[in-house]
Protein backbone atom coordinates (compact mmCIF):
# COMPACT_ATOMS: atom_id res chain seq x y z
CA UNK A 1 0.00 0.00 0.00
CA UNK A 2 1.24 3.55 -0.73
CA UNK A 3 2.87 4.98 2.43
CA UNK A 4 0.96 8.28 2.33
CA UNK A 5 -2.32 6.43 1.89
CA UNK A 6 -1.45 4.07 4.76
CA UNK A 7 -0.53 6.91 7.09
CA UNK A 8 -3.68 8.84 6.14
CA UNK A 9 -5.69 5.68 6.88
CA UNK A 10 -4.09 5.30 10.30
CA UNK A 11 -4.62 9.00 11.10
CA UNK A 12 -8.24 8.72 9.94
CA UNK A 13 -8.79 5.74 12.25
CA UNK A 14 -7.22 7.58 15.19
CA UNK A 15 -9.36 10.66 14.41
CA UNK A 16 -12.57 8.59 14.25
CA UNK A 17 -11.65 6.86 17.50
CA UNK A 18 -10.85 10.19 19.17
CA UNK A 19 -14.13 11.78 18.02
CA UNK A 20 -16.13 8.72 19.03
CA UNK A 21 -14.67 8.60 22.50
CA UNK A 22 -14.91 12.35 22.77
CA UNK A 23 -18.66 12.24 22.25
CA UNK A 24 -19.05 9.27 24.58
CA UNK A 25 -16.84 10.79 27.26
CA UNK A 26 -19.58 12.68 29.05
CA UNK A 27 -21.90 9.69 28.95
CA UNK A 28 -19.51 7.03 30.27
CA UNK A 29 -17.11 8.97 32.48
CA UNK A 30 -13.97 7.34 33.84
CA UNK A 31 -13.79 4.43 31.38
CA UNK A 32 -13.53 6.70 28.34
CA UNK A 33 -11.26 9.11 30.19
CA UNK A 34 -8.84 6.19 30.59
CA UNK A 35 -9.14 5.36 26.88
CA UNK A 36 -8.45 8.96 25.91
CA UNK A 37 -5.35 9.02 28.14
CA UNK A 38 -4.02 5.79 26.62
CA UNK A 39 -4.55 7.05 23.05
CA UNK A 40 -2.56 10.18 23.85
CA UNK A 41 0.20 8.02 25.31
CA UNK A 42 0.26 5.84 22.19
CA UNK A 43 0.44 8.91 19.96
CA UNK A 44 3.35 10.38 21.95
CA UNK A 45 5.20 7.08 21.97
CA UNK A 46 4.81 6.70 18.21
CA UNK A 47 6.07 10.25 17.52
CA UNK A 48 9.09 9.85 19.81
CA UNK A 49 10.07 6.55 18.21
CA UNK A 50 9.79 7.90 14.66
CA UNK A 51 11.77 11.06 15.48
CA UNK A 52 14.41 9.79 17.91
CA UNK A 53 15.15 6.12 17.16
CA UNK A 54 18.80 5.56 16.24
CA UNK A 55 17.91 4.26 12.76
CA UNK A 56 15.15 5.50 10.50
CA UNK A 57 12.04 3.41 11.02
CA UNK A 58 9.35 2.53 8.50
CA UNK A 59 6.23 4.35 9.83
CA UNK A 60 3.70 2.06 8.16
CA UNK A 61 5.48 -1.12 9.28
CA UNK A 62 5.73 0.23 12.83
CA UNK A 63 2.02 1.04 12.95
CA UNK A 64 1.10 -2.36 11.51
CA UNK A 65 3.32 -4.09 14.09
CA UNK A 66 1.59 -2.06 16.80
CA UNK A 67 -1.85 -3.00 15.51
CA UNK A 68 -1.00 -6.69 15.31
CA UNK A 69 0.65 -6.64 18.73
CA UNK A 70 -2.45 -5.07 20.25
CA UNK A 71 -4.78 -7.59 18.57
CA UNK A 72 -2.68 -10.53 19.77
CA UNK A 73 -3.74 -9.67 23.32
CA UNK A 74 -7.38 -10.34 22.41
CA UNK A 75 -8.77 -13.52 20.85
CA UNK A 76 -7.18 -15.26 17.84
CA UNK A 77 -10.11 -14.35 15.57
CA UNK A 78 -9.76 -10.57 15.86
CA UNK A 79 -7.26 -9.76 13.11
CA UNK A 80 -6.11 -6.96 10.82
CA UNK A 81 -6.90 -7.61 7.15
CA UNK A 82 -5.34 -6.10 4.06
CA UNK A 83 -6.82 -6.47 0.60
CA UNK A 84 -5.20 -9.84 -0.18
CA UNK A 85 -6.26 -11.24 3.21
CA UNK A 86 -9.94 -10.60 2.50
CA UNK A 87 -10.30 -13.06 -0.38
CA UNK A 88 -11.28 -15.96 1.87
CA UNK A 89 -14.05 -13.94 3.51
CA UNK A 90 -15.32 -12.68 0.15
CA UNK A 91 -15.32 -16.23 -1.22
CA UNK A 92 -17.48 -17.37 1.72
CA UNK A 93 -19.95 -14.51 1.40
CA UNK A 94 -20.17 -14.48 -2.41
CA UNK A 95 -19.98 -18.24 -2.93
CA UNK A 96 -17.80 -17.93 -6.04
CA UNK A 97 -14.57 -16.48 -7.40
CA UNK A 98 -12.84 -15.93 -10.71
CA UNK A 99 -10.38 -18.77 -11.26
CA UNK A 100 -9.50 -21.98 -13.07
CA UNK A 101 -10.76 -24.62 -10.60
CA UNK A 102 -7.74 -26.38 -9.09
CA UNK A 103 -7.20 -27.83 -5.61
CA UNK A 104 -3.56 -27.23 -4.72
CA UNK A 105 -1.11 -28.48 -2.12
CA UNK A 106 2.64 -28.54 -1.55
CA UNK A 107 3.91 -32.08 -2.08
CA UNK A 108 7.63 -32.81 -1.79
CA UNK A 109 8.32 -29.05 -1.78
CA UNK A 110 6.52 -28.64 -5.11
CA UNK A 111 3.24 -26.93 -5.93
CA UNK A 112 1.04 -29.88 -6.92
CA UNK A 113 -2.45 -30.36 -8.35
CA UNK A 114 -4.41 -32.50 -5.90
CA UNK A 115 -7.47 -32.48 -8.13
CA UNK A 116 -8.99 -30.27 -10.81
CA UNK A 117 -12.56 -29.30 -9.98
CA UNK A 118 -15.06 -31.24 -12.03
CA UNK A 119 -16.23 -29.27 -15.07
CA UNK A 120 -13.84 -26.36 -14.43
CA UNK A 121 -11.41 -24.79 -16.93
CA UNK A 122 -8.45 -26.83 -15.67
CA UNK A 123 -10.30 -30.16 -15.85
CA UNK A 124 -11.60 -29.44 -19.37
CA UNK A 125 -8.10 -28.50 -20.52
CA UNK A 126 -6.67 -31.81 -19.30
CA UNK A 127 -4.92 -30.83 -16.06
CA UNK A 128 -4.62 -33.97 -13.90
CA UNK A 129 -4.05 -34.92 -10.27
CA UNK A 130 -0.32 -35.13 -9.57
CA UNK A 131 0.71 -32.49 -12.13
CA UNK A 132 3.50 -30.40 -10.62
CA UNK A 133 3.12 -26.71 -11.40
CA UNK A 134 6.55 -25.19 -12.05
CA UNK A 135 5.45 -21.87 -13.55
CA UNK A 136 2.43 -19.56 -13.46
CA UNK A 137 2.56 -17.14 -16.38
CA UNK A 138 6.21 -16.02 -16.20
CA UNK A 139 6.64 -16.66 -12.46
CA UNK A 140 8.69 -19.59 -11.17
CA UNK A 141 6.82 -21.43 -8.40
CA UNK A 142 9.88 -22.60 -6.45
CA UNK A 143 9.23 -21.86 -2.76
CA UNK A 144 5.91 -20.18 -3.69
CA UNK A 145 3.24 -20.49 -1.00
CA UNK A 146 -0.16 -21.97 -1.84
CA UNK A 147 -1.91 -18.71 -0.93
CA UNK A 148 0.36 -16.77 -3.29
CA UNK A 149 -0.15 -19.25 -6.14
CA UNK A 150 -3.93 -19.23 -5.64
CA UNK A 151 -3.94 -15.43 -5.62
CA UNK A 152 -2.07 -15.29 -8.95
CA UNK A 153 -4.36 -17.83 -10.60
CA UNK A 154 -7.48 -15.97 -9.48
CA UNK A 155 -8.66 -13.07 -11.58
CA UNK A 156 -11.35 -11.56 -13.75
CA UNK A 157 -13.49 -14.13 -15.58
CA UNK A 158 -12.52 -14.16 -19.27
CA UNK A 159 -8.86 -13.36 -18.63
CA UNK A 160 -6.20 -16.01 -19.26
CA UNK A 161 -3.53 -17.49 -17.00
CA UNK A 162 -0.92 -19.97 -18.24
CA UNK A 163 0.38 -22.71 -15.98
CA UNK A 164 3.29 -24.97 -16.94
CA UNK A 165 3.38 -28.44 -15.41
CA UNK A 166 5.61 -31.48 -15.20
CA UNK A 167 3.70 -34.75 -15.39
CA UNK A 168 5.20 -38.01 -14.11
CA UNK A 169 6.12 -40.24 -17.03
CA UNK A 170 6.23 -37.40 -19.58
CA UNK A 171 9.58 -35.80 -20.33
CA UNK A 172 8.44 -32.47 -21.80
CA UNK A 173 6.89 -29.63 -19.86
CA UNK A 174 3.18 -29.12 -20.58
CA UNK A 175 1.75 -25.58 -20.79
CA UNK A 176 -1.97 -24.94 -20.22
CA UNK A 177 -3.51 -21.60 -21.21
CA UNK A 178 -6.61 -21.46 -19.00
CA UNK A 179 -9.42 -18.94 -19.33
CA UNK A 180 -10.70 -17.94 -15.92
CA UNK A 181 -14.38 -18.45 -15.13
CA UNK A 182 -16.70 -17.90 -12.18
CA UNK A 183 -15.92 -20.91 -9.99
CA UNK A 184 -18.87 -21.69 -7.74
CA UNK A 185 -17.89 -22.92 -4.27
CA UNK A 186 -19.34 -26.36 -3.51
CA UNK A 187 -19.43 -27.18 0.19
CA UNK A 188 -21.39 -30.41 -0.16
CA UNK A 189 -18.66 -32.97 -0.84
CA UNK A 190 -20.91 -36.03 -0.81
CA UNK A 191 -24.65 -36.72 -0.91
CA UNK A 192 -26.11 -40.16 -1.57
CA UNK A 193 -27.78 -43.17 -0.01
CA UNK A 194 -25.17 -45.45 1.57
CA UNK A 195 -27.20 -48.23 3.23
CA UNK A 196 -30.87 -49.28 3.25
CA UNK A 197 -32.41 -45.84 2.94
CA UNK A 198 -29.79 -43.96 4.96
CA UNK A 199 -28.60 -40.76 3.30
CA UNK A 200 -25.04 -39.61 3.98
CA UNK A 201 -24.21 -35.94 3.43
CA UNK A 202 -20.82 -34.37 4.08
CA UNK A 203 -20.39 -30.58 4.31
CA UNK A 204 -16.83 -29.23 4.24
CA UNK A 205 -17.54 -25.57 5.12
CA UNK A 206 -20.36 -23.05 5.43
CA UNK A 207 -20.31 -20.53 2.61
CA UNK A 208 -23.16 -18.76 0.84
CA UNK A 209 -24.24 -21.88 -1.09
CA UNK A 210 -24.17 -24.57 1.62
CA UNK A 211 -27.83 -24.61 2.66
CA UNK A 212 -29.11 -24.50 -0.93
CA UNK A 213 -26.79 -27.34 -1.93
CA UNK A 214 -27.94 -29.43 1.02
CA UNK A 215 -31.60 -28.74 0.34
CA UNK A 216 -31.24 -29.59 -3.36
CA UNK A 217 -29.37 -32.82 -2.58
CA UNK A 218 -32.08 -34.02 -0.19
CA UNK A 219 -34.78 -33.19 -2.73
CA UNK A 220 -32.89 -35.10 -5.45
CA UNK A 221 -32.46 -38.16 -3.25
CA UNK A 222 -36.16 -37.87 -2.38
CA UNK A 223 -37.68 -37.78 1.11
CA UNK A 224 -39.58 -40.97 0.28
CA UNK A 225 -36.23 -42.74 -0.16
CA UNK A 226 -34.72 -41.43 3.08
CA UNK A 227 -35.41 -43.49 6.20
CA UNK A 228 -32.55 -41.90 8.18
CA UNK A 229 -29.90 -39.25 7.60
CA UNK A 230 -26.22 -38.76 8.51
CA UNK A 231 -24.83 -35.21 8.40
CA UNK A 232 -21.02 -35.27 8.53
CA UNK A 233 -19.46 -32.06 9.89
CA UNK A 234 -16.08 -33.51 10.85
CA UNK A 235 -13.10 -31.29 10.04
CA UNK A 236 -15.49 -28.55 8.95
CA UNK A 237 -13.92 -25.31 10.24
CA UNK A 238 -17.15 -23.30 9.94
CA UNK A 239 -17.92 -20.19 7.93
CA UNK A 240 -20.96 -17.94 7.82
CA UNK A 241 -23.28 -17.74 10.84
CA UNK A 242 -26.23 -17.00 8.54
CA UNK A 243 -25.57 -20.18 6.57
CA UNK A 244 -25.27 -22.30 9.72
CA UNK A 245 -28.72 -21.08 10.76
CA UNK A 246 -30.15 -21.88 7.33
CA UNK A 247 -28.73 -25.41 7.51
CA UNK A 248 -30.15 -26.00 11.00
CA UNK A 249 -33.43 -24.50 9.78
CA UNK A 250 -33.79 -27.38 7.30
CA UNK A 251 -34.40 -29.81 10.17
CA UNK A 252 -36.22 -27.72 12.80
CA UNK A 253 -39.91 -26.83 13.16
CA UNK A 254 -40.86 -23.32 12.08
CA UNK A 255 -40.79 -20.73 14.89
CA UNK A 256 -38.42 -22.65 17.19
CA UNK A 257 -35.74 -20.52 18.88
CA UNK A 258 -32.41 -21.85 17.65
CA UNK A 259 -29.73 -19.30 18.61
CA UNK A 260 -29.03 -16.03 20.37
CA UNK A 261 -26.04 -13.70 20.16
CA UNK A 262 -24.95 -11.34 22.92
CA UNK A 263 -22.40 -8.56 22.83
CA UNK A 264 -21.74 -5.08 24.22
CA UNK A 265 -23.75 -3.20 21.61
CA UNK A 266 -27.49 -3.48 21.17
CA UNK A 267 -27.30 -4.23 17.45
CA UNK A 268 -25.52 -7.55 18.00
CA UNK A 269 -27.95 -8.78 20.66
CA UNK A 270 -30.26 -10.95 18.61
CA UNK A 271 -32.51 -14.00 18.89
CA UNK A 272 -32.90 -16.27 15.87
CA UNK A 273 -35.84 -18.56 15.11
CA UNK A 274 -36.35 -21.28 12.51
CA UNK A 275 -38.15 -19.75 9.54
CA UNK A 276 -38.66 -22.15 6.66
CA UNK A 277 -39.73 -25.34 8.38
CA UNK A 278 -38.11 -28.77 8.02
CA UNK A 279 -37.25 -30.19 4.62
CA UNK A 280 -37.70 -33.73 5.95
CA UNK A 281 -40.04 -35.11 8.57
CA UNK A 282 -38.93 -34.72 12.18
CA UNK A 283 -39.74 -38.44 12.54
CA UNK A 284 -36.78 -39.36 10.35
CA UNK A 285 -33.82 -40.33 12.61
CA UNK A 286 -30.74 -38.18 12.18
CA UNK A 287 -27.09 -38.36 13.26
CA UNK A 288 -24.50 -35.58 13.14
CA UNK A 289 -20.80 -36.49 13.06
CA UNK A 290 -18.26 -34.16 14.67
CA UNK A 291 -14.62 -34.15 15.79
CA UNK A 292 -11.94 -31.78 17.06
CA UNK A 293 -11.82 -30.13 13.63
CA UNK A 294 -15.52 -29.18 13.77
CA UNK A 295 -15.62 -25.50 14.69
CA UNK A 296 -17.77 -22.38 14.71
CA UNK A 297 -20.69 -22.81 12.29
CA UNK A 298 -20.33 -26.60 12.54
CA UNK A 299 -20.69 -26.39 16.30
CA UNK A 300 -23.72 -24.15 15.97
CA UNK A 301 -25.53 -26.71 13.79
CA UNK A 302 -24.49 -29.70 15.93
CA UNK A 303 -25.32 -27.86 19.17
CA UNK A 304 -28.75 -26.72 17.99
CA UNK A 305 -29.72 -30.21 16.83
CA UNK A 306 -28.41 -31.73 20.08
CA UNK A 307 -30.17 -29.22 22.36
CA UNK A 308 -33.48 -29.69 20.54
CA UNK A 309 -33.05 -33.49 20.56
CA UNK A 310 -33.41 -33.52 16.77
CA UNK A 311 -30.24 -35.54 16.14
CA UNK A 312 -27.84 -37.79 17.95
CA UNK A 313 -24.28 -36.42 17.95
CA UNK A 314 -21.52 -38.98 17.31
CA UNK A 315 -17.75 -38.61 17.22
CA UNK A 316 -15.35 -36.57 19.36
CA UNK A 317 -15.54 -33.25 21.20
CA UNK A 318 -15.56 -30.22 18.92
CA UNK A 319 -13.10 -27.35 18.75
CA UNK A 320 -14.92 -24.82 20.95
CA UNK A 321 -15.35 -21.57 18.99
CA UNK A 322 -18.41 -19.63 20.08
CA UNK A 323 -17.53 -16.10 19.00
CA UNK A 324 -19.11 -14.02 16.25
CA UNK A 325 -16.89 -11.84 14.02
CA UNK A 326 -17.77 -8.77 11.97
CA UNK A 327 -15.56 -7.25 9.26
CA UNK A 328 -15.31 -3.47 9.70
CA UNK A 329 -13.60 -1.33 7.04
CA UNK A 330 -10.68 0.90 8.06
CA UNK A 331 -9.72 2.18 4.62
CA UNK A 332 -10.10 1.24 0.97
CA UNK A 333 -7.43 -1.45 1.34
CA UNK A 334 -7.70 -2.54 4.97
CA UNK A 335 -10.28 -3.89 7.38
CA UNK A 336 -10.43 -5.39 10.82
CA UNK A 337 -12.20 -8.66 11.56
CA UNK A 338 -13.34 -8.15 15.13
CA UNK A 339 -15.17 -10.34 17.62
CA UNK A 340 -18.43 -8.55 18.38
CA UNK A 341 -20.59 -11.17 20.11
CA UNK A 342 -20.86 -14.62 21.65
CA UNK A 343 -23.46 -17.08 20.48
CA UNK A 344 -25.65 -19.27 22.67
CA UNK A 345 -27.47 -22.41 21.56
CA UNK A 346 -31.02 -23.31 22.74
CA UNK A 347 -30.04 -24.83 26.11
CA UNK A 348 -28.26 -21.57 26.99
CA UNK A 349 -24.79 -23.00 26.50
CA UNK A 350 -21.87 -20.95 25.24
CA UNK A 351 -19.67 -23.10 23.01
CA UNK A 352 -16.55 -20.94 23.31
CA UNK A 353 -13.68 -22.37 25.33
CA UNK A 354 -12.21 -20.07 27.93
CA UNK A 355 -8.54 -20.55 27.05
CA UNK A 356 -8.30 -17.67 24.57
CA UNK A 357 -8.54 -14.95 27.23
CA UNK A 358 -5.73 -12.70 28.43
CA UNK A 359 -7.41 -11.62 31.66
CA UNK A 360 -5.05 -8.67 32.06
CA UNK A 361 -6.65 -7.15 28.96
CA UNK A 362 -10.15 -8.62 28.77
CA UNK A 363 -12.68 -8.28 31.54
CA UNK A 364 -15.26 -10.99 30.93
CA UNK A 365 -18.16 -12.67 32.62
CA UNK A 366 -17.75 -15.86 30.59
CA UNK A 367 -19.83 -18.61 32.12
CA UNK A 368 -17.97 -21.39 33.90
CA UNK A 369 -18.49 -25.08 33.17
CA UNK A 370 -21.98 -26.04 34.28
CA UNK A 371 -24.87 -28.37 33.51
CA UNK A 372 -27.54 -27.50 30.97
CA UNK A 373 -30.54 -29.45 29.69
CA UNK A 374 -31.87 -30.32 26.26
CA UNK A 375 -35.53 -30.11 25.25
CA UNK A 376 -36.02 -33.68 26.58
CA UNK A 377 -34.17 -32.84 29.84
CA UNK A 378 -31.00 -34.67 28.89
CA UNK A 379 -27.87 -33.31 30.55
CA UNK A 380 -25.37 -31.46 28.38
CA UNK A 381 -22.39 -29.45 29.50
CA UNK A 382 -21.03 -25.95 28.96
CA UNK A 383 -17.41 -24.90 29.17
CA UNK A 384 -16.53 -25.14 25.52
CA UNK A 385 -17.21 -27.31 22.52
CA UNK A 386 -19.92 -29.87 21.87
CA UNK A 387 -19.53 -33.22 23.63
CA UNK A 388 -21.04 -36.00 21.49
CA UNK A 389 -23.84 -38.19 22.81
CA UNK A 390 -21.77 -41.16 21.65
CA UNK A 391 -17.99 -40.78 21.70
CA UNK A 392 -15.97 -42.79 19.20
CA UNK A 393 -12.26 -43.47 19.28
CA UNK A 394 -9.93 -41.96 16.72
CA UNK A 395 -8.61 -44.42 14.16
CA UNK A 396 -5.07 -45.39 15.12
CA UNK A 397 -2.96 -45.57 11.99
CA UNK A 398 0.25 -47.62 12.38
CA UNK A 399 3.43 -45.54 12.47
CA UNK A 400 4.88 -46.94 9.22
CA UNK A 401 1.70 -45.93 7.37
CA UNK A 402 1.75 -42.48 8.97
CA UNK A 403 5.29 -42.07 7.62
CA UNK A 404 4.16 -43.17 4.14
CA UNK A 405 1.46 -40.48 4.21
CA UNK A 406 3.91 -37.87 5.48
CA UNK A 407 6.27 -38.65 2.61
CA UNK A 408 3.41 -38.54 0.09
CA UNK A 409 4.03 -42.08 -1.18
CA UNK A 410 0.36 -43.12 -1.58
CA UNK A 411 -0.49 -40.13 -3.78
CA UNK A 412 2.70 -40.49 -5.87
CA UNK A 413 2.10 -44.19 -6.45
CA UNK A 414 -1.56 -43.63 -7.35
CA UNK A 415 -0.59 -40.97 -9.91
CA UNK A 416 2.06 -43.21 -11.47
CA UNK A 417 -0.33 -46.18 -11.50
CA UNK A 418 -3.01 -44.13 -13.27
CA UNK A 419 -0.52 -42.92 -15.86
CA UNK A 420 0.36 -46.57 -16.60
CA UNK A 421 -3.26 -47.77 -16.49
CA UNK A 422 -5.26 -44.87 -17.91
CA UNK A 423 -7.73 -47.33 -19.44
CA UNK A 424 -8.99 -48.43 -16.01
CA UNK A 425 -12.11 -46.99 -14.42
CA UNK A 426 -12.71 -46.61 -10.71
CA UNK A 427 -13.87 -48.47 -8.67
CA UNK A 428 -11.61 -51.49 -8.82
CA UNK A 429 -10.18 -53.81 -6.16
CA UNK A 430 -6.89 -53.07 -4.44
CA UNK A 431 -5.47 -56.52 -5.03
CA UNK A 432 -2.54 -58.28 -3.36
CA UNK A 433 -0.64 -57.65 -6.59
CA UNK A 434 -1.17 -53.88 -6.33
CA UNK A 435 -0.11 -53.93 -2.68
CA UNK A 436 3.04 -55.87 -3.52
CA UNK A 437 3.82 -53.44 -6.34
CA UNK A 438 3.40 -50.57 -3.87
CA UNK A 439 5.86 -52.19 -1.43
CA UNK A 440 8.36 -52.49 -4.31
CA UNK A 441 7.68 -48.82 -5.11
CA UNK A 442 8.57 -47.96 -1.49
CA UNK A 443 11.78 -49.98 -1.70
CA UNK A 444 12.73 -48.26 -4.94
CA UNK A 445 12.13 -44.87 -3.30
CA UNK A 446 14.39 -45.84 -0.39
CA UNK A 447 11.59 -45.86 2.18
CA UNK A 448 12.74 -47.06 5.60
CA UNK A 449 10.97 -47.30 8.91
CA UNK A 450 12.60 -47.79 12.29
CA UNK A 451 10.80 -48.86 15.44
CA UNK A 452 10.94 -46.63 18.49
CA UNK A 453 13.47 -49.01 20.05
CA UNK A 454 15.71 -48.67 16.99
CA UNK A 455 15.34 -44.90 17.06
CA UNK A 456 16.37 -44.81 20.74
CA UNK A 457 19.35 -47.04 19.98
CA UNK A 458 20.43 -44.69 17.18
CA UNK A 459 20.23 -41.74 19.60
CA UNK A 460 22.34 -43.67 22.09
CA UNK A 461 24.97 -44.44 19.45
CA UNK A 462 25.06 -40.79 18.42
CA UNK A 463 25.77 -39.74 21.99
CA UNK A 464 28.67 -42.19 22.52
CA UNK A 465 32.18 -41.94 21.14
CA UNK A 466 32.44 -44.78 18.59
CA UNK A 467 36.04 -45.44 19.64
CA UNK A 468 34.84 -46.47 23.09
CA UNK A 469 33.09 -49.52 21.61
CA UNK A 470 36.36 -50.78 20.16
CA UNK A 471 38.36 -50.01 23.31
CA UNK A 472 35.90 -51.92 25.49
CA UNK A 473 35.33 -54.80 23.10
CA UNK A 474 31.69 -53.87 22.47
CA UNK A 475 31.73 -53.71 18.68
CA UNK A 476 30.20 -57.17 18.30
CA UNK A 477 27.55 -56.37 20.93
CA UNK A 478 26.59 -53.20 19.06
CA UNK A 479 26.23 -55.19 15.83
CA UNK A 480 24.16 -57.88 17.56
CA UNK A 481 21.76 -55.32 19.02
CA UNK A 482 21.40 -53.61 15.65
CA UNK A 483 20.73 -56.96 13.95
CA UNK A 484 18.18 -57.94 16.60
CA UNK A 485 16.31 -54.64 16.24
CA UNK A 486 16.22 -55.02 12.46
CA UNK A 487 14.88 -58.58 12.78
CA UNK A 488 12.10 -57.34 15.06
CA UNK A 489 10.99 -54.72 12.50
CA UNK A 490 8.30 -56.78 10.75
CA UNK A 491 5.98 -53.98 9.61
CA UNK A 492 5.60 -55.52 6.14
CA UNK A 493 4.08 -58.63 7.69
CA UNK A 494 1.79 -56.96 10.24
CA UNK A 495 -1.88 -57.52 9.34
CA UNK A 496 -2.91 -54.12 10.73
CA UNK A 497 -0.28 -52.33 8.68
CA UNK A 498 -1.31 -54.20 5.53
CA UNK A 499 -4.96 -53.29 6.18
CA UNK A 500 -4.07 -49.59 6.45
CA UNK A 501 -1.90 -49.74 3.34
CA UNK A 502 -4.80 -51.27 1.38
CA UNK A 503 -7.22 -48.70 2.80
CA UNK A 504 -4.87 -45.78 2.03
CA UNK A 505 -4.22 -47.00 -1.51
CA UNK A 506 -7.97 -47.23 -2.07
CA UNK A 507 -8.47 -43.63 -0.96
CA UNK A 508 -5.74 -42.20 -3.19
CA UNK A 509 -6.62 -44.38 -6.20
CA UNK A 510 -10.22 -43.19 -5.85
CA UNK A 511 -9.03 -39.58 -5.69
CA UNK A 512 -6.83 -39.63 -8.80
CA UNK A 513 -9.31 -41.70 -10.85
CA UNK A 514 -12.63 -40.33 -9.62
CA UNK A 515 -12.06 -37.15 -7.62
CA UNK A 516 -12.94 -36.17 -4.06
CA UNK A 517 -16.42 -37.71 -4.03
CA UNK A 518 -14.99 -41.09 -5.03
CA UNK A 519 -12.33 -40.72 -2.33
CA UNK A 520 -14.97 -40.15 0.35
CA UNK A 521 -17.05 -43.06 -0.92
CA UNK A 522 -14.04 -45.39 -0.83
CA UNK A 523 -13.57 -44.68 2.88
CA UNK A 524 -17.17 -45.04 4.10
CA UNK A 525 -17.00 -48.76 4.80
CA UNK A 526 -13.75 -48.28 6.78
CA UNK A 527 -14.90 -45.27 8.80
CA UNK A 528 -15.81 -46.43 12.31
CA UNK A 529 -17.74 -43.25 13.15
CA UNK A 530 -19.93 -43.56 10.05
CA UNK A 531 -20.47 -47.24 10.75
CA UNK A 532 -21.46 -46.44 14.34
CA UNK A 533 -23.98 -43.90 13.05
CA UNK A 534 -25.47 -46.46 10.66
CA UNK A 535 -25.74 -48.98 13.49
CA UNK A 536 -27.61 -46.50 15.75
CA UNK A 537 -29.91 -45.24 13.00
CA UNK A 538 -30.92 -48.77 12.07
CA UNK A 539 -32.14 -49.43 15.63
CA UNK A 540 -35.10 -47.18 16.46
CA UNK A 541 -35.20 -48.24 20.13
CA UNK A 542 -31.56 -47.35 20.76
CA UNK A 543 -31.90 -44.09 18.83
CA UNK A 544 -34.99 -42.77 20.63
CA UNK A 545 -33.74 -43.93 24.04
CA UNK A 546 -30.50 -42.03 23.48
CA UNK A 547 -32.41 -38.84 22.71
CA UNK A 548 -34.66 -39.15 25.76
CA UNK A 549 -37.90 -39.89 23.91
CA UNK A 550 -38.25 -43.22 25.74
CA UNK A 551 -38.32 -43.39 29.54
CA UNK A 552 -35.74 -46.01 30.49
CA UNK A 553 -36.09 -45.55 34.26
CA UNK A 554 -37.20 -48.67 36.20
Amino acid sequence: MNRKIRNRSVLAVLLVVALTFGVAYFAFGDYYRDISTQLKMFNELYKKLVVNYVDQVNPEALIEAGINGMLQELDPYTVYLEREDRHGIQTLTEGEYGGVGIRLDIRNDTLTVIAPMEGGPAARAGVKSGDRIIQIDTLNTIEMRISRAASIMRGRPGSVVTITVIRPGIEDRIPFALERENIVIHDLAYADLVADGIAYLKITSFSKNSADELSTAIEEIGEANIQALVLDLRDNPGGLLSTALKVADLFIEDGTEILSTKGRTEKVNKVFHAKTGPIISSEIPMAVLVNNGSASASEIVAGILQDLDRAIIIGRETFGKGLVQSVLPISRDASIKITTAKYYIPSGRLIQKEDYFNHEVIETDLERDSVYYTHNKRRVYGGGGITPDIVTEKDTMPEPVQLMWAKNHFFQYAVEYRNRHSERNWPFEITAEIQEEFINFLDHRGFTYKTKSAQLFDKFLASVDSASFTQNGLTDARSEIARYLEEQNHWKQHADTQYWIRRSLGQEMANVYGGNKARIEANISHDETIQKALEILQNDTTYFEQLGFVDTAP
